[in-house]
């Protein structure tokens, strides 16, 4: 009765058929890490497409673009998704590996942004706001614009009759 009533909730939530529930599961999954598929047996990383997942789940990329278009909550269920298989400790270990792949960089600027994304995310680093104070002096921003109008205006001229001028 309890797994019966879960099945319901998440159709609520999801609008998926429950039958097509474990294939929307495993997308979100997808969705999750952005096709980024880790074989740690064979120690490869590649990304699947939508059609490799469309293929390997047998279902059709209609389908993937409904859920797409009509999951009113898709980002949260996306993110909720994220934080079940990216536990904090691998998140940990991602930060730490490219914190190590700064110090050993030759690319000075690539490291100091790998520093920085490692300390904003482990020691909630703020980068510091250089204040500058400005000073005007003399005349307003609005005399300013008056006076820059004034510049700009274009003094008319005398129109004469070219043929006058010719035959005089």
């Amino acid at each position: 009765m309890e797994t019966r009533q879960k099945s319901s909730d998440e159709k609520t939530q999801t609008g998926i058929q429950p039958y097509k529930q474990a294939v929307f599961d495993q997308w979100l999954t997808w969705k999750a890490c952005a096709g980024l598929i880790v074989d740690e047996e064979n120690n490869h990383i590649y990304k699947m497409t939508l059609t490799d997942f469309c293929q390997h789940f047998g279902i059709n990329r209609d389908t993937a673009r409904k859920w797409r278009n009509k999951t009113a909550n898709l980002g949260k269920l996306i993110e909720q998704r994220r934080d079940e298989i990216a536990p904090q400790a691998k998140v940990g270990m991602v930060f730490n590996q490219m914190f190590l792949t700064a110090m050993q960089s030759q690319d000075k600027r690539a490291a100091v942004d790998a520093q920085k994304a490692y300390l904003g995310h482990f020691g909630n680093l703020r980068t510091p706001v250089q204040r500058q104070d400005v000073k005007v002096e003399g005349l307003s921003w609005a005399d300013l614009a008056q006076k820059k109008r004034n510049e700009n205006k274009v003094i008319e001229g005398e129109v004469v009759d070219a043929d006058a001028n010719h035959s005089a």
